[in-house]
């Protein structure tokens, strides 16, 4: 119903409707699904689209983000939640540690940086393809390894700040030229060319 409401501004758009609704529809369903069962096992989400942040080596560098979802687990821990309408990071890249973003949120949530938050230990790490038509394939969870990914975070963390807090560590526009991205929106700023 809500989903209704919210693409009624769109019904003289037949390709948004024809798209979209088709593709909100099988995504609610799931959604709504999925809710119905976290909730009759004792989960429920603490933080919806919460900012926050937590400082770190006595104030001198702050951490910052936006967690789209954090819920509390029936044994009183929570689980960061990354909604993804498109492919999740491969185990395999969040393992390795090049896409620590779910274990940042999880760092600052245990440092209290959440407003709204009490400090908690962090047992999960999810991130729930929304976007994917598998329901099997929905969510892809870190909870078996999330205390060896906060911690690797963490000390990944403070290794890059230590090095950039020397003046002569160099700010290279693509440190690791085979994890580049394909598109850059701001390639034309460092002079690659």
């Amino acid at each position: 119903e809500k989903g209704k409401d919210a693409f009624a501004d769109f019904a003289d758009h037949p390709q948004i409707m024809a798209f979209w609704w088709a593709r909100f529809q099988q995504m609610a369903l799931w959604f709504v699904k999925n809710e119905e069962q976290r909730r009759a096992s004792g989960i429920t989400p603490a933080l919806v689209e919460g900012d926050g942040k937590l400082s770190l080596f006595d104030g001198a560098f702050e951490v910052r983000g936006r967690a789209d979802r954090i819920d509390r687990m029936a044994d009183g821990s929570v689980a960061v939640i990354d909604y993804k309408t498109g492919t999740p990071p491969t185990k395999k890249a969040v393992e390795a540690g090049l896409e620590p973003q779910l274990a940042l949120m999880a760092m600052i949530a245990e440092g209290g940086g959440f407003e709204g938050l009490a400090p908690a230990e962090v047992t999960a790490l999810d991130y729930w393809a929304v976007g994917q038509r598998d329901d099997s394939k929905k969510i892809q969870s870190h909870a078996k390894e999330a205390v060896a990914l906060i911690e690797n975070a963490q000390e990944d963390l403070a290794k890059f700040v230590e090095a950039f807090a020397h003046p002569e560590t160099p700010y290279e526009a693509e440190p690791k030229p085979n994890q580049a991205p394909r598109f850059n929106d701001y390639i034309h700023l460092s002079r690659m060319a």
